[in-house]
């Protein structure tokens, strides 16, 4: 989920980073009713999501979530 209010930056980034999963774009600069239902303030935010459907980690930093994505793996 992109807050960025500008769809070319948004696709972009999204080319320049081959982000291949999907992606929304909010258009709002946070102010959309995505990025409030989420409570996104900044980003990059992170949600990874189990298969139950519920939050099991969320981060600003990839790094930080690679060792619940790696024990749900396991």
């Amino acid at each position: 989920m992109s807050i960025d209010a500008d769809r070319k930056a948004f696709e972009r980034m999204v080319a320049a980073k081959q982000i291949i999963w999907p992606q929304i774009l909010d258009g709002k600069s946070g102010d959309g009713e995505v990025a409030k239902l989420f409570n996104l303030r900044s980003t990059p935010l992170l949600y990874l999501i189990d298969r139950d459907g519920k939050i099991a980690a969320k981060s600003q930093s990839a790094e930080t979530i690679k060792p619940t994505l790696a024990a749900a793996f396991k």
